[in-house]
């Protein structure tokens, strides 16, 4: 969390000379700050928005320097006049079995929209809930119990009623 907040105070400071703090940790290749999750967070800020859409929702994103990317942002910041509170929180949500599942039922769909799917589905009555989760093989039926030995004493006492039973209904004949 701290990551972010020194990040962001960095980019909204207002100054472009100041230098990038902790560039040994937001360089790096698994770094917190990826520069797809710093263009989404401006999807609020319409004018912004557009722009880097227009000429930054593509491949050609990755082959430019991570450190020119976020210089590049931070005048984008300051000549489009954006504030700090004006931007989105992007809530990432770990890979789980259902997001699995619809992922590849729903090839189309945008990791966003599968996690919204995913909200919509938990937040459901259970029976909807359970339902999901049975087509798509996740929810694990109860196997039936099984049951148990039935003593000996039972056994015997059940024989014995059903002998009376058919020799009251019925006229059995013993062969010999």
């Amino acid at each position: 969390m701290a990551d972010y907040e020194t990040f962001y105070r960095w980019l909204f400071d207002g100054s472009l000379q100041s230098e990038l703090p902790q560039k040994e940790v937001y360089l790096k290749y698994n770094s917190p700050i990826t520069t797809n999750r710093l263009i989404s967070s401006f999807m609020l800020y319409g004018d912004l928005n557009h722009y880097l859409n227009k000429y930054f929702n593509n491949v050609g994103l990755y082959y430019i320097e991570k450190e020119d990317i976020f210089r590049f942002i931070k005048k984008c910041i300051i000549d489009f006049k954006v504030r700090n509170n004006s931007l989105t929180f992007v809530n990432i949500k770990r890979d789980s079995n259902l997001f699995q599942s619809l992922r590849k039922k729903f090839p189309c769909l945008k990791p966003c929209d599968i996690n919204l799917m995913m909200d919509i589905i938990d937040k459901g009555p259970d029976d909807v809930k359970n339902s999901v989760y049975e087509s798509l093989g996740l929810l694990k039926l109860e196997k039936p119990k099984k049951a148990k030995k039935l003593s000996k004493k039972v056994l015997a006492i059940t024989d014995a009623k059903i002998k009376s039973w058919i020799e009251t209904n019925f006229s059995v004949m013993r062969s010999s």
